[in-house]
């Protein structure tokens, strides 16, 4: 979002200052007749300078170079012939396109950049050519405007791979060429051809592990030479930070629900195998209850005398074996389904004796121990 934040703003700029210098190269002829002309021309830049936000300096060079006029007077009559801007110009001759300059360090000790059309005359040869210069200024507060975070940085670039400015602007960052660095990231967006590139990895002129968005800035309605490049970047170890706080606390939470699962189910589990351990005690004492009165079951009808088990409380037969059912003539199921009044009902003078027996808190005979 910053660096397309900065692609706008930087692209209007560039519109603005193609419109500003258009208007004052269609000015020219007229200006250029009038008696005061010089006056009128230095009168027209520094109203234009003072309308133009970011523009620090206008300038109108003839065909050999010779400053003719500007919004500062020092440069009037200096001669720029040699400077890049006016030979490139020069050389492309084409008034409808706007030639970018590199930085460079401008007789008046600053770096800044340069943006120029070539003038041309009656005949169409080449006549000269009308400049503004970007203060540094401009592009401080530009850069400054997206930068939200002490490890952000933002810069502007040459199409051609010097630095115009960079937020932060350390000592000689100005004018390095990052085209003449192999595997720099701005060498790998222009080779791409796209509008924006995003990387993450070392960066050429710090070293540092960044995050780093870079996008082209070439209006489609301005012609120019040489498009510029913002970069915003942050480092790699900050802007992960906030994530990995929160992977770390996730992680904490995660590891302190795993820990009370685990603990839970260690529980669960250790409560479970008592449970199965007490379950398989009770089956296995049910067993031995069972064999046990099995094994009873088969010695008393083993046994050739009667034997009888009442309850005292009840007076019911218990159990009783197969030689007192023969005795008593009567079937198991009958004996220990009636009581003392179901069983003495029947005239059996041996069941009386047993209950007579059980009353009386004694024992008949061997045969009919109760």
């Amino acid at each position: 979002i910053q660096a397309n934040v900065l692609e706008q703003n930087l692209g209007r700029q560039l519109l603005a200052t193609n419109l500003a210098l258009d208007s004052i190269r269609n000015d020219l002829p007229f200006l250029k007749k009038q008696n005061d002309s010089k006056i009128l021309l230095n009168r027209r830049l520094q109203a234009m300078s003072d309308a133009m936000l970011g523009v620090r300096t206008f300038l109108l060079l003839d065909a050999e170079g010779t400053a003719l006029a500007s919004n500062r007077e020092q440069l009037i009559g200096q001669n720029f012939r040699e400077r890049e801007y006016f030979q490139v110009a020069r050389q492309g001759g084409d008034p409808a396109k706007l030639y970018v300059s590199p930085p460079i360090q401008t007789v008046l000790g600053v770096y800044a950049l340069n943006i120029a059309k070539a003038v041309l005359d009656d005949r169409g040869q080449f006549a000269g050519v009308i400049l503004a210069t970007l203060a540094p200024d401009y592009f401080k507060t530009l850069l400054n405007s997206v930068v939200y975070s002490p490890d952000m940085r933002s810069s502007v670039i040459h199409g051609d791979g010097k630095m115009v400015f960079r937020v932060p602007d350390p000592q000689g960052i100005v004018g390095i060429d990052l085209a003449a660095r192999p595997g720099a990231f701005f060498i790998q967006h222009m080779k791409s051809g796209q509008p924006t590139s995003v990387f993450a990895g070392i960066v050429a002129t710090s070293g540092e592990a960044r995050l780093s968005v870079f996008r082209t800035v070439q209006p489609a309605v301005v012609q120019m030479d040489k498009p510029l490049v913002v970069v915003v970047s942050r480092e790699m170890q900050a802007l992960f930070a906030p994530w990995r706080k929160q992977a770390y606390a996730s992680g904490a939470l995660f590891g302190v629900l795993l820990l009370t699962a685990t603990l839970s189910l260690f529980f669960y589990q250790r409560r479970q195998r008592d449970y199965d351990c007490l379950v398989a005690k009770q089956e296995a004492e049910r067993k031995r209850t069972e064999e046990d009165l099995r094994r009873f079951r088969v010695a008393m009808d083993a046994a050739g005398d009667g034997i009888y088990l009442v309850d005292r409380a009840s007076m019911r037969f218990v159990d009783i074996n197969s030689g007192a059912c023969n005795m008593l003539g009567l079937t198991r199921e009958q004996i220990l389904a009636g009581g003392p009044e179901g069983v003495l009902s029947m005239p059996t003078e041996e069941l009386a004796r047993i209950y007579d027996s059980v009353i009386a808190g004694g024992s008949a005979t061997a045969q009919t121990e109760i």
